[in-house]
């Protein structure tokens, strides 16, 4: 071999020692799953605006707040996101738009494959989530573990659960239902007659139990007076205000307010309020049920029983 060959082969060999070949990296699989999390958003919110473009502005802002903690999550690692979070908002926004646009004019859009997959895949991870906390409920009963024990055990799960499925599904409404709303209000409802304890004291028959939800009134519940029949200043906005009616003949399931203290008013018919171990009388005027206190109301009437009432800010 002459000593020019010779030379050659040796500075290739450095050069390849030195600097390697580099093939173009493959994306991160954190990367992937990041931009597959942004396509999921981006489909689920252009979906619900598809199928309801009323929702729009609800849709669009569930669909920011998972961008925006995608993009902190993956900060959180010590990672650069793949992609810039006012440009990934500003997608969203644009084409979710679009679709509204095309509904609010009339157009009919095909429903995208790829987002009904998403939906049908979150609402079966929640029923299954849901079985287990009906499957709960009666380990419970066979342990004989009290009531309010149950109570925020398996309801706090509940609203966790349930607050998590409407961010997932971005308020898509599962194929088998018409409002993601109603189904889930109907399963806690059922929840909530299933914590409670058999034998529940009532004046009739007590056969019927609702939850106030199943009843609501529309009517308008100006706070002022509630606050003054306790001697108190209007002086925050309640955190809940409500009206409901119970049937003649049916009670209100058991419920708990942890912390907040809520002041009901009869504006309509008799009946039975039972507060921890006691009972009053109900007729026109206020009542106040102390927090984390279990009560539940009684029409002993053959007229609905009418309230109205407030929850006060912790």
């Amino acid at each position: 071999m002459s000593k020019t060959t010779a030379l050659f082969f040796f500075l290739f060999f450095c050069a390849s020692f030195c600097c390697p070949t580099r093939t173009p990296a493959a994306p991160a699989s954190k990367d992937k799953f990041f931009l597959a999390e942004k396509g999921e958003v981006l489909a689920l919110v252009q979906e619900r605006v598809r199928a309801a473009h009323h929702d729009y502005q609800r849709a669009l802002k569930t669909g920011e707040s998972r961008l925006r903690q995608l993009h902190d999550n993956y900060m959180v690692q010590g990672s650069t996101p793949p992609t810039v979070l006012d440009q990934d908002l500003q997608e969203l926004r644009s084409s979710s738009q679009v679709v509204r646009l095309k509904r609010s004019r009339g157009q009919t859009l095909p429903q995208d494959p790829n987002a009904k997959r998403l939906i049908e895949r979150y609402w079966e991870t929640y029923a299954l989530e849901y079985e287990k906390l009906l499957d709960n409920v009666s380990l419970h009963r066979r342990l004989e573990t009290p009531e309010s024990q149950v109570y925020w055990d398996i309801m706090k799960k509940y609203w966790r659960l349930r607050g998590d499925t409407e961010e997932r599904l971005v308020f898509n409404t599962p194929a088998s239902e018409t409002s993601l709303d109603d189904v889930l209000s109907r399963n806690e409802w059922k929840l909530l007659k299933a914590v409670e304890s058999r034998g529940k004291k009532t004046r009739g028959a007590g056969a019927c139990v609702t939850v106030p939800e199943e009843h609501p009134r529309q009517v308008i519940v100006e706070p002022a007076p509630f606050y003054h029949s306790q001697g108190l200043l209007p002086t925050v906005s309640p955190a809940r205000i409500g009206a409901f009616s119970v049937p003649p003949g049916c009670r209100t399931v058991t419920k708990y307010e942890s912390g907040e203290k809520t002041i009901f008013r009869v504006s309509r018919g008799r009946g039975v309020a039972y507060i921890g171990t006691t009972e009053k009388d109900l007729h026109y005027g206020y009542l106040a049920v102390p927090s984390d206190t279990p009560f539940y109301f009684e029409n002993t009437t053959q007229q609905p029983l009418e309230l109205e009432y407030i929850v006060l800010p912790n």
